[in-house]
């Protein structure tokens, strides 16, 4: 099957299990019970199983094959069973509100032999921390997030515990508790405000009692920035980085308090007066770069708090030039040519005047600098040179620029500010079939973008920090494009009518026409921030797991920040029953409204809080249940329109079972079976005896889809599609899926002049369904399929478009090679 193809395939198959049940794929069985400390069985544990990369992983490249996540909940003695997991190595999870979360590394998934039993899973309740959070002024802060991290986590751990959000949010009283802590020593708590500065405490440390958290405000930083003689630099780039909470000078890369201010930066006025807020008191790395400088920088400043710094006045020293005259391999002056000065810390760029002089400032006595021209027109050279205090002068003359690829042809633009001005280091990418690449504009703004000759057409965009992203430009070689960039907006606003748990669980996001992604902060208080956007229409979206909003604003260059606060839509709860064909409860029931999901209570009642709609509902017994029934749907949406919904009651029935075996398999083949429709998949497998079996399907229409890889040395996937339509009335029907598989083989040799290189050949039945998608020629230019059965076939030869060149028919009664023009 070619690349293309293949990948449809797996999209199809991705999209329907995707909508299929958890724990209902094909592949090995994990099981086990959870228990508590005393031995008693813990019912409504969420079980996570993920595959994880082992030693022998390690130093590979590529990712897992397989990196999805298996979950189950425990039933009402502890159990669960999770079906479908790939036979690798997995990492378990369990949670649950009144326990501890228990990991597990080192399970093995197996292939086939029975389930993986994991015997009894103890959680252990854990301790409690507790305690309040208040300001300087000892007032109650409310709306600070608490979150609990593993000291030495790892980077995937990391990762989930920012996608869960914060243990806790306090309240009006500031006060919080947070229990089920683990015992165990190497945790870390955190607690964060968006208007003050951070707090981290070790938990392996007895806590003060009572245990009080005071969080500064934070601060403004005012400072002036001047050269060695006391003169103001104006235009110079000031800014604070965090590297540790004070005093600690600890580097905590995976920090979990996103919303903390921890870099902030300020260009200096025409006086070199800036300031920086808001500032964290903390430790921080400052810098300082302006041109004609050398770049400043001070690791280990503290600022903020009792002891740091309320004021930052920062002394450049002058730097030092470096100066000359460039002239090409003729002599005569490089009139702008750009010279690079690659330093220690420092990379400085000038161009070269009509006369080819060029002056580089900013550089530091002592330093060994490279100094490099490269202009695909006027030249190169390099040099090294050691900077002295006084007199640095260079004189440079160009060798030849080897020959541009003949195959290639050029895209001269510029990129420029939102008045004209050049832009300086911008990203520049190309993409299109001849051109992907990204280059960065030199000090004119300028950029140059090489297509093949072939197809000289280029997709064009630009990007610097500080600006927002330009939309994409249509280029030819040849053609000089002028992409303009707008400086970045911002968007600020409030998240209104949530509950305050929900404000950890906010996802937001804006989607415009640039290509960037800009970057969305949401605060403990309610506000958010969205930065990096340009003019332009955006819609702004924001989420929990229970509801969603979406708004549109249109920004215009140069205005200042806009604010559009977002209402998230009200809930109303949505409640009924799920019960078996008796009139009994059915426990641990999965009801589906729409993309949601919740489990039914021990008596089978069920509680959702839904926004306006209409809903689709489903339900599905629970995992491992043995009781035979369908999936089952309402017969009519249910409808939450500005008020509860009760009385929702779904009775399952016993369900239709479809059965059917694949004949000529040989021993140890099994293919996969896909049993799905619009709203669900069954990912199954067949049995040593070809068979396979599905006992819980409802009634309705049904699409099976047989695949059997590899049936013919040269990778060869033969597949079938056949539907069927399953009525409550017929409790079990017998479904055959015939793969063809024989012991004939058919070689098809391709012939003509003038004939594409690139062919594959489809193999169809006479009826005209597809055996054989796509299979490409052997070394010797022919097609070869094996395996198949006496009778009746269609051809089809393709070009690596799909395109068909010819179809004919071919009747197989035995081995058989045949000749086909192509044209």
């Amino acid at each position: 099957m070619s690349r293309r193809r293949l990948a449809a395939f797996l999209l199809l198959s991705a999209v329907l299990l995707v909508r299929a049940a958890p724990g209902l794929c094909a592949g090995t069985e994990v099981v086990g019970v959870v228990v508590d400390a005393e031995g008693r069985p813990v019912p409504g544990a969420e079980v996570e199983l993920t595959r994880a990369l082992r030693e022998l992983e390690l130093g590979s490249s590529k990712p897992p094959r397989d990196q999805k996540l298996y979950r189950a909940r425990t039933g009402s003695a502890g159990r669960f069973e999770i079906r479908g997991v790939p036979a690798s190595w997995l990492k378990l999870r369990i949670e649950h509100p009144d326990f501890v979360p228990l990991t597990r590394e080192g399970i093995r998934g197996k292939d086939s032999g029975g389930p993986v039993d994991l015997g009894k899973l103890t959680l252990e309740a854990g301790k409690t921390v507790a305690g309040i959070v208040v300001d300087e002024k000892g007032v109650p802060l409310a709306g600070t997030a608490l979150w609990i991290r593993e000291a030495a986590g790892s980077g995937s751990e990391d990762r989930a515990l920012l996608q869960r959000g914060p243990r806790q949010v306090t309240g009006p009283d500031g006060r919080f508790s947070i229990p089920h802590l683990p015992e165990k020593s190497g945790f870390l708590l955190y607690a964060c405000r968006r208007d003050r500065s951070q707090f981290q405490q070790d938990l392996d440390r007895p806590l003060p009692e009572p245990f009080r958290i005071v969080l500064p405000s934070s601060g403004r930083v005012p400072g002036r920035v001047t050269d060695s003689d006391g003169h103001p630099v104006p235009g110079a780039n000031v800014g604070v980085i965090l590297l540790g909470v004070s005093p600690s000078d600890l580097i905590d890369e995976n920090d979990p308090c996103p919303w903390t201010d921890v870099n902030a930066t300020a260009v200096t006025d025409a006086a070199g007066r800036f300031v920086l807020e808001p500032v964290a008191s903390g430790v921080f790395r400052v810098w300082v770069s302006a041109d004609g400088f050398p770049q400043y920088e001070q690791r280990w400043m503290e600022l903020g708090g009792k002891s740091g710094q309320r004021r930052l006045d920062i002394v450049l020293p002058r730097g030092i030039s470096l100066s000359g005259r460039i002239r090409t391999a003729t002599g005569a002056p490089a009139s702008g040519a750009v010279v690079a000065a690659s330093c220690p810390g420092a990379f400085i760029r000038a161009s070269a005047d009509t006369g080819g002089r060029y002056r580089i400032a900013g550089l530091v006595a002592g330093t060994s600098c490279s100094v490099s021209v490269n202009d695909d027109k006027l030249g190169q050279a390099e040099r090294t040179v050691q900077i002295q205090p006084r007199g640095n002068l260079l004189e440079l003359r160009l060798a030849p620029a080897p020959d541009p690829d003949r195959d290639t042809v050029a895209i001269r633009g510029r990129v420029t500010g939102p008045r004209g001005e050049p832009i300086p280091g911008a990203q520049v990418d190309a993409r299109g079939s001849s051109c992907g690449e990204t280059r960065f504009t030199g000090p004119d703004g300028s950029f140059t973008i090489k297509p093949d000759r072939s197809d000289p057409e280029c997709d064009v965009w630009a990007w610097k920090d500080g600006y927002a992203a330009s939309t994409l430009v249509r280029a030819r070689a040849g053609e000089t494009p002028v992409i303009r960039l707008e400086r970045a907006l911002t968007l600020t606003g409030r998240l209104l009518n949530l509950e305050p748990e929900e404000i950890g669980q906010v996802y937001i996001a804006a989607k415009g026409a640039t290509l960037n992604t800009p970057r969305g902060f949401v605060y403990p208080d309610g506000t958010y921030r969205v930065t990096d956007l340009g003019p332009g229409e955006w819609t702004v979206s924001a989420s929990t797991k229970k509801r969603g909003v979406t708004a549109k604003v249109t920004l215009r260059p140069g205005q200042p920040d806009t604010t559009l606060d977002l209402s998230f839509p009200d809930l109303y709860p949505v409640s009924g029953r799920v019960i078996g064909p008796g009139g009994e409860g059915i426990a641990g029931a999965r009801v589906w409204f729409g993309g949601r999901d919740i489990r039914t209570r021990e008596d089978g009642s069920f509680e959702i809080p839904l926004v306006n709609g209409s809903y689709e509902v489903s339900a599905m017994e629970p995992e491992g249940a043995a009781g035979g029934l369908g999936e089952t749907r309402l017969p009519r949406p249910v409808v939450v329109a500005d008020a509860p919904v009760d009385g929702v009651e779904i009775q399952m029935k016993r369900g239709l079972v479809l059965r059917g075996c694949v004949p000529g398999l040989l021993s140890g083949e099994s293919p996969s079976i896909l049993v799905s429709n619009r709203k669900t998949a069954r990912s199954l497998l067949t049995g040593p005896d070809g068979c396979y079996r599905a006992g819980d399907l409802g009634p309705g229409d049904w699409t099976i889809t047989a695949r059997l890889e590899d049936v013919y040395p040269g990778g060869e996937n033969r597949q079938i599609e056949r539907r069927v339509t399953l009525s409550p009335d017929i409790p079990e029907t017998t479904l055959d899926l015939d793969l063809a598989l024989g012991s004939r083989t058919l070689t098809v040799h391709p012939a003509g002049a003038g004939r594409p290189a690139d062919l594959y050949l489809k193999l169809l039945r006479a009826d005209g369904t597809a055996l054989i998608e796509s299979i490409g020629p052997g070394k010797d230019g022919a097609f070869h399929v094996g395996r198949l059965r006496e009778g009746g076939y269609r051809i089809q030869i393709q070009d690596f478009q799909g395109k068909v060149l010819i179809e004919e028919p071919v009747e197989l009664t035995a081995d058989r090679e045949i000749v086909v023009e192509v044209p």
